[in-house]
């Protein structure tokens, strides 16, 4: 493939609801998107939310640095591109943080050329059937109140979605009271995952717990600092409940770490920072050892990585870009199912972009 153009857009659009996970809530939801354009036509697609951090910044860096790297080449693979943008973003330093997240937008798009161009969709040219995956719904922030937090979970199980997800980090007593009125809520076939977003001191980390543990969650994601893998897989070692870990690293070598290291139960790459690849490079890895693959966000276009190949793994789903697409990827009680149309299956509706570009 030959890319002939490229357009990257900072854009913005408001969520569906204010989001809780810090204080005050969140009301906007930013990105940057990229439309490759090959010699002959075709239109590649990828995008990554910012969550109002850098986005001016992102932007430009993809336009004025990483971009430009793919003009006029012959692209053999998706993999050379990204070997091309990684080597000349390590002058730097290893292209880890915004560096790595603007070569996953690309390689999102370079990927999704690719399906265009073969006339298959993702997980078809990787090999793989087309499968259901299971979903769990998340976004039961820590800073709603309980009773907001049990109706949203319930509403969740009535949609037919067997596993739900909530902040912990406030306290032992205060996580428990809540991951209890989410049990009641939900009942005992709905699986809870629990998100701590490393807020839980390293010392008292496993007492809290063996506090939140007679309630079944399926698992406690990030309760300490994600670069700490040495800990991690102590923690993992000794914890009541089963450790979840990986949206964080942006490097693969981070992700393969945590494998070797034999760190979590359950590890999460994120394809808006880590990319596809090493996504992938995780789910063929974790196949070989006890551990299950759930990626991050995305589940749109992390259905591909996983369709025909879940395993018992997860897809994570947020409501926040229904309306940015023309052709969204819902869930039907509780599973996502890959796009089988060409590439990813991700369109901005028509109009959309003009009315958003920030």
């Amino acid at each position: 493939m030959r890319i002939v153009r490229a357009r990257i857009d900072a854009v913005g659009a408001p969520y569906p609801r204010p989001l809780f996970y810090r204080d005050p809530p969140a009301t906007t939801n930013t990105a940057v998107v990229v439309t490759l354009e090959e010699a002959g036509g075709a239109l590649g697609f990828g995008y990554a939310p910012t969550f109002g951090f850098g986005t001016a910044a992102l932007r430009t860096l993809i336009d004025e640095d990483l971009a430009p790297l793919l003009a006029g080449i012959d692209l053999v693979a998706v993999d050379d591109g990204v070997r091309l943008m990684a080597d000349a973003a390590g002058i730097a330093g290893r292209p880890a943080g915004m560096a790595r997240q603007g070569i996953a937008i690309l390689e999102m798009a370079l990927w999704d050329l690719a399906g265009h161009l073969a006339g298959m969709a993702l997980h078809a040219l990787w090999g793989q059937p087309t499968g259901a995956v299971r979903a769990y719904a998340s976004g039961g922030w820590r800073y709603l109140p309980v009773e907001d937090l049990a109706q949203r979970a319930r509403s969740w199980a009535r949609d037919g979605f067997k596993g739900v997800k909530l902040q912990v980090g406030l306290s032992p007593a205060e996580d428990l009271a809540r991951l209890r009125s989410v049990r009641d809520a939900v009942g005992p076939e709905v699986q809870i995952m629990l998100d701590a977003n490393q807020r839980i001191p390293a010392d008292l980390v496993l007492e809290w717990g063996r506090a939140l543990a007679p309630h079944h969650p399926a698992w406690l994601e990030e309760p300490i600092p994600a670069d700490d893998h040495r800990r991690m897989a102590l923690l993992r070692a000794a914890s009541a409940i089963p450790i979840a870990g990986g949206e964080s690293e942006s490097e693969p070598s981070g992700l393969e770490d945590l494998l070797e290291r034999d760190a979590v139960d359950v590890i999460q790459p994120d394809i808006h920072r880590a990319g596809l690849g090493a996504a992938r490079a995780v789910r063929t890895r974790a196949s070989q050892t006890s551990t299950s693959v759930s990626p991050h966000m995305a589940h749109e276009v992390s259905v591909h990585v996983l369709s025909g190949v879940a395993g018992d793994g997860w897809l994570e789903y947020f409501d926040w870009f229904e309306d940015w697409w023309e052709s969204p990827v819902l869930p039907t009680a509780g599973h996502v199912t890959p796009a089988t149309g060409t590439g990813h299956g991700l369109r901005l509706r028509p109009g959309w972009l003009e009315a958003h570009r920030i």
